[in-house]
């Protein structure tokens, strides 16, 4: 089965939506996990660098595997690559349920590592080869919406598993997910293959052809607000648990509505408002819901209010940031694009779950998002800084 590449104001394929469905699938799967491992990980007596690095070997693994997958997607059947990525979604968590040895544990948190960054490169690089050429940050920001809210949900959706099924409800639910992003892929309905483009290689290094240096300032960017966005992604529950409250609330369910809202109404947005005021206003909002958590005492409706303001924040901010990164790459770089760019929530994701843990068992948890606030003002300078530059650069004509 293959199907044209789209161009112009026309309609987003069936296809793009079956790929956005299998990424929000993908996502959930590593970040649900991502949280569950470390607390696996501190259950089964383990240290806490044992733990933290039960849990962030995987984005490692995903981040070393992350630039060879461009390669293989710009030159293999993407569709096939998603197809095999997900069979391993559903193996590997068996060896969880037959509780394996550590070292065992490890290996097949590398796999899944792998498995990951094939599947998010391949699902990535197919879905922006079906967006419409002119509704192009449009259909971004509808494609982000199953990774964006996986982020916001999976950490909710795996406390609840393991509050209610204990740890063989939460890897029989992993396996699940392998199955069913399977079942989504296989009806996608393949672009049809550029010939002329896709046999053209990046002249230079090796480097040169695994990263595509368009996508660098976005992915740099990426990265830090990653290593921000854990903090709450694995962290907020032992923060509440702190102040005596069981759970998080509201936080995890408001920040998944806000999230899905605003990338729902992408196209409205990108109407009323340019994509740096776009990207700015996300920023600020998520300052305030780091800032929030680190000045005030955590209430069920400061949660609430603060959920608000951290989907919002991560879901303006991801949408145009992942516009930027693939927007100006060269058709036959598609697959190194997404690869670089994707390069840097596996990065942020390895360093923060062992960075942070080590932080806390220190300094505690109110100070950790005192610093993802400064993270986050940091990029905000450093993205004014770009623009400004780059503003200069068209004015004189360079």
């Amino acid at each position: 089965m293959s199907e044209e590449p789209r161009s112009g104001q026309g309609r987003f394929p069936a296809s793009f939506w079956l790929l956005s469905v299998s990424s929000m699938l993908a996502g959930g799967y590593a970040i649900m996990l991502l949280s569950l491992t470390l607390m696996y990980g501190n259950d089964s007596g383990y240290s806490s660098a044992a733990a933290g690095f039960l849990s962030s070997v995987f984005a490692f693994s995903s981040l070393g595997a992350r630039p060879f997958t461009g390669l293989w997607c710009d030159r293999r059947s993407k569709r096939a690559l998603l197809i095999l990525a997900a069979a391993g979604f559903a193996v590997t968590p068996v060896g969880f349920l037959l509780h394996a040895p550590y070292g065992v544990l490890v290996a097949v948190r590398i796999v899944q590592g792998i498995c990951l960054s094939v599947a998010t490169t391949a699902a990535g690089a197919l879905a922006t080869e079906l967006i419409p050429r002119g509704r192009f940050t449009e259909g971004i920001g509808y494609y982000g919406i199953g990774m964006a809210a996986s982020s916001a949900i999976a950490p909710g959706v795996g406390l609840w598993l393991h509050s209610s099924f204990g740890y063989l409800g939460v890897f029989l639910f992993s396996s699940i997910l392998g199955v069913a992003v399977i079942a989504l892929t296989l009806p996608v309905a393949v672009p049809a293959a550029r010939r002329e483009q896709g046999t053209v290689r990046a002249r230079g290094s090796f480097l040169r052809e695994m990263v595509e240096p368009t996508a660098l300032f976005a992915t740099a960017v990426t990265l830090v607000l990653s290593v921000a966005q854990v903090t709450v992604m694995q962290f907020l529950s032992y923060f509440t648990g702190e102040w005596g409250m069981s759970g998080t609330g509201l936080f995890y369910p408001v920040s998944a509505v806000a999230v899905i809202g605003l990338r729902a109404g992408a196209g409205q947005l990108r109407r009323w408002a340019s994509e740096r005021r776009i990207l700015f206003a996300g920023f600020l909002l998520l300052i305030a819901a780091y800032g929030g958590l680190s000045l005030f005492h955590p209430s069920a409706v400061l949660l609430a209010a603060l959920a608000l303001f951290y989907g919002l924040g991560h879901s303006m901010s991801g949408m145009v940031l992942n516009s930027m990164a693939v927007a100006d790459a060269p058709p036959e770089r598609v697959g190194a694009a997404n690869a670089t760019y994707l390069s840097a929530s596996d990065l942020g994701y390895a360093l923060g779950p062992i960075l942070w843990n080590v932080y806390c068992a220190q300094s505690g948890y109110r100070s950790m998002f005192a610093i993802a606030a400064v993270l986050v003002t940091a990029m905000l300078l450093v993205v004014c800084a770009n623009f400004s530059i780059k503003k200069r650069e068209t004015e004189t004509g360079k």
